[in-house]
């Protein structure tokens, strides 16, 4: 999702408005909060893993450098950005580095913390 929302059109239009709009929902529904609670919620589950990786998983600078990148990118999902420009918001918090460095430690998360396979009936 963070690449994605890298691709979305810079504008000075409301962020709220513009990631919305280019996830075809309604800034004022209640789908589009849930998004932006989801994607807080996972991240914040990230940063809890990050900080409990032992030594030998992932070095201290590792850690803190993710640690930084997810709160920083937590940032740019908070409803109090939702009304500051795009521009501002993706310049702010969705940079290249942190979007790669949490791209990065996806894949050491998929090791530690498998993904769970849902069942049909879950769905």
């Amino acid at each position: 999702m963070l690449r994605y929302l890298q691709d979305v059109p810079t504008t000075q239009e409301p962020t709220g408005l513009e990631v919305a709009k280019s996830l075809s929902l309604d800034p004022n529904s209640s789908q589009f909060l849930m998004v932006l609670c989801e994607a807080s919620s996972r991240l914040s589950k990230l940063a809890r893993i990050a900080q409990s990786l032992e030594d030998t998983e992932c070095s201290a600078t590792q850690k803190r450098k993710l640690v930084d990148a997810v709160s920083k990118i937590m940032q740019f999902f908070s409803p109090m950005q939702q009304s500051a420009p795009l521009a501002l918001s993706k310049a702010n918090f969705l940079k290249s580095d942190e979007v790669l460095e949490i791209m990065w430690f996806s894949q050491v998360a998929r090791k530690i913390m498998p993904l769970r396979r849902i069942s049909d009936s879950n769905k």
